[in-house]
């Protein structure tokens, strides 16, 4: 039987609403990312399931970026729905 690995792939801190929390991103030899949000939370996650958060957050971030664009058209009075 092969020996378990478990190797941490990233590591960083990232800020929710002015607290500061450390993230560690592991992956292990059974299939499964772990990702450590602090000391209050930890996802084990399979492929699938890692592709779908994948998913989340990149529509989310995407959804950010086009409403800051939106904000930035305003303030110089563009908008999105008008020819540039």
């Amino acid at each position: 039987m092969p020996k378990y690995v478990n190797r941490t792939v990233a590591k960083g801190t990232i800020d929710s609403d002015g607290s500061c929390y450390d993230v560690e991103v592991s992956v292990d030899s059974l299939g499964y990312a772990t990702i450590e949000l602090g000391a209050s939370m930890t996802l084990r996650l399979d492929y699938a399931s890692l592709e779908s958060l994948e998913t989340f957050l990149r529509d989310a971030r995407l959804n950010l970026e086009e409403q800051a664009i939106d904000q930035a058209g305003e303030q110089v009075g563009l908008f999105n729905d008008q020819p540039s």
